[in-house]
């Protein structure tokens, strides 16, 4: 076996017994890419066979893969619960494919002409909702005095599906206007 732009390294991999099926583990390193793989029989009194005529496979990237797969994204209800200077709280409508769902938001400064979305929230661990407190806003949300000074922010959503191991498309904005604090 070989990679097919680089043919000057060659794997043997050698199987004994008289299997015509052989499980390779693939790491990260192979993803995404080409391979070309001749096979070679030897028998119980050592004879060597012809190599058989090359065959070319493709190794996935499960990675690439899984950003390639856009679902729609369904989710249309997304809402701030309350928004103030000590907290957000959002919710969103529940997708019953979802094992969970990203956040993503901006800061929406008015200097800029497009949105740069960053996620902030990786898991929220199956539930439709997510606060933003001033607990967790200093690593997330950049600084307290964000909040304490109030600001516009966007936010957005996704799911990760169960039936297709994949993240859907990112929802529409959401706009939360929090006050100064007072």
């Amino acid at each position: 076996m070989t990679e097919r732009d680089n043919a000057a390294n060659v794997a043997r991999i050698e199987t004994s017994g008289n299997k015509t099926t052989y499980n390779l583990k693939t790491p990260r390193a192979m993803w995404g890419k080409d391979y070309v793989i001749m096979v070679q029989a030897i028998n119980g009194f050592h004879k060597i066979s012809l190599l058989s005529e090359p065959a070319i496979f493709s190794i996935n990237d499960p990675l690439k893969d899984n950003l390639k797969v856009q679902l729609p994204s369904p989710i249309i209800e997304l809402s701030a619960l309350d928004a103030n200077s000590q907290k957000v709280s959002l919710s969103w409508s529940d997708v019953p494919d979802a094992y969970d769902y990203k956040l993503y938001w901006d800061r929406g400064e008015s200097s800029r002409k497009s949105s740069l979305f960053y996620p902030i929230v990786t898991t929220t661990h199956g539930h439709h909702y997510f606060t933003l407190d001033a607990k967790n806003t200093e690593n997330i949300l950049g600084s307290k005095s964000l909040m304490k000074n109030g600001g516009t922010f966007y936010f957005k959503v996704s799911y990760l599906s169960k039936k297709q191991s994949a993240e859907s498309e990112i929802s529409s904005s959401f706009k939360v206007i929090i006050p100064p604090k007072k």
